[in-house]
């Protein structure tokens, strides 16, 4: 994967290069030799975690609606009142289970896009 906070280009602003630059500037001047004075993007490299790509509330309310299903009205109140920190603790051990196992995204995210012409 590509260091995090790198810069990259693209022509389309939606498939980057897997060419990383240190800079903006970097970017900006590879971008204008390699795209021949086409418009292009430029934009900064941002690390997407497993976790980012789970809804921990919509986790535990599918959760919760399966205990209903499950048991009835003994399953109505099942994980009701789960506390921010809770879901915070929860979270954290997620990100530990991907990153034991390998299963983090082998893709990133864009972030200070820009437009270059």
């Amino acid at each position: 994967m590509i260091e995090d906070k790198k810069w990259c280009t693209s022509l389309d602003g939606e498939h980057y290069s897997g060419d990383a630059f240190d800079t903006k500037e970097e970017a900006i001047n590879d971008g204008k030799v390699g795209y021949g004075g086409d418009p292009f993007y430029v934009g900064q490299i941002c690390e997407i975690k497993a976790t980012q790509l789970l809804d921990i509330d919509w986790m535990l309310e599918s959760m919760a609606e399966r205990a209903q299903e499950e048991a009835g009205d003994a399953g109505e109140d099942y994980l009701c009142d789960v506390t921010k920190k809770q879901k915070e603790d929860l979270e954290k051990t997620l990100e530990k289970w991907f990153k034991k196992n390998k299963l983090n995204p082998c893709f990133y995210g864009i972030e200070n896009e820009e437009e270059i012409k």
